[in-house]
């Protein structure tokens, strides 16, 4: 190692000390280093990112290579003509070496922003796709899922280059979805397949049959209790149904159910369970007509949500306990509550409201306080979706 890379290294080793007087002055020379000798500053970092045999420098360098050479008002990436190339083959390398994951996931996201960038200039990137689709098939589930989560970021910035091979985009995505080593995989290809339906929404349609794959991953993180996979691979379905409702229509048959199962189990965590309610009032928003033409829809929606509004937590449980109240948390109560006036509004009283009453006696006359707390709150939630319904 040269004595300059020698002095850059520690450079970096002290912008990573706790100690104020080490990171000032560090922090001085790294700016200085970027602005006066933009090609060394790169090379440098990415030989750090290439070779250090500490992963804070290695992660360090990912982070400060995204922050200096993607799209931003201090790139210096205009800076290093001479170099780009290099650049940009040298840090596909760096992926492929890398062998810890929360590491190669920063390499991806490099790559992700400095492709964004070069095509915003316009730029070309051959070895790019390629790079891509050899990664999606790599014997190693880190890498796969770095493939998949490349492919979904530059959604956009491939429409050029996949617009006339949707077919082959499709069966990538779909050995994604259907891969039986990672379940991270295929949560990272169920956000690439839906970014990609969102991009491509005049041709959606192509990649329809592969909703049950994208559902079967929600079940195969349940079933795994990965829950934080279910809630990533449940938000994409929330904005699915919000952005391209359509888009699902052929298996809302499949879907709805696998939400109010979803929204129903109380041994689900509390955000996996919110997600599932927000798909089903997201879906009767988006497409009421669909709601009200469901078998029995809003007959299996409400009890979700009244259940759900009984989880108010007592206030002798909320005085006595020793730990600090978090005033901020939004509990599945205060979900449902929001989730009660919304529904009002997509389906109206005519359908809600003889619903609602038809079950407000038996909450009434339950001797525990939430049931009759629950009751009287939801009358007045509905009431103002509802104005019409309750003056007639």
């Amino acid at each position: 190692m040269s004595n300059d890379l020698e002095k850059f290294e520690v450079v970096l080793a002290h912008l990573l000390s706790p100690d104020n007087n080490l990171r000032n002055q560090a922090e001085k020379i790294f700016e200085n280093t970027k602005q006066q000798s933009p090609d060394f500053f790169a090379s440098s970092l990415l030989h750090f990112l290439k070779n250090s045999t500490h992963e804070q420098i290695r992660a360090f360098s990912a982070v400060m290579l995204r922050k200096t050479l993607g799209k931003s008002t201090t790139s210096i990436w205009d800076n290093i003509k001479q170099h780009q190339e290099t650049v940009k083959q040298e840090i596909l390398l760096a992926l492929e070496k890398e062998q810890v994951q929360h590491i190669r996931t920063k390499i991806a996201h490099l790559i992700s922003d400095l492709a964004s960038h070069v095509f915003d200039q316009e730029g070309t990137w051959p070895q790019l796709l390629p790079f891509i689709i050899n990664c999606t098939k790599s014997e190693s589930d880190g890498i796969r899922e770095s493939g998949m989560d490349i492919l979904g970021n530059l959604s956009e910035d491939l429409y050029e280059l996949v617009k006339d091979h949707l077919n082959d985009l499709k069966l990538i995505l779909k050995g994604g979805l259907s891969d039986q080593k990672s379940l991270k995989v295929r949560v990272s290809a169920l956000l690439a397949t839906a970014n990609f339906v969102q991009v491509f929404e005049k041709q959606q349609d192509i990649f329809q049959d592969l909703l049950p794959l994208m559902l079967g991953t929600i079940s195969a993180a349940l079933n795994a209790n990965q829950e934080e996979e279910a809630r990533e691979a449940l938000e994409l379905f929330v904005d699915l149904v919000e952005l391209s409702p359509n888009f699902l229509k052929p298996y809302v048959n499949s879907i709805v159910p696998a939400m109010f199962t979803i929204a129903s189990a109380t041994n689900l965590e509390d955000g996996t369970r919110q997600l599932g309610l927000e798909f089903l009032v997201t879906f009767a928003e988006r497409r009421a007509a669909w709601a009200r033409k469901y078998p029995k829809f809003v007959e299996t929606l409400l009890p979700v949500i009244v259940n759900m509004m009984l989880e108010v937590e007592d206030e002798d449980d909320t005085w006595n306990t020793n730990d600090e109240v978090d005033e901020t948390e939004i509990t599945n109560s205060d979900v449902a509550e929001e989730c009660l006036d919304r529904i009002s509004i997509a389906v109206g009283g005519k359908t809600l409201v003889p619903l609602l009453f038809s079950a407000v006696p038996t909450l009434m006359g339950a001797s525990d306080w939430k049931h009759r707390h629950t009751a009287l709150l939801a009358i007045s939630i509905v009431g103002e979706g509802c104005k019409k319904i309750y003056q007639t």
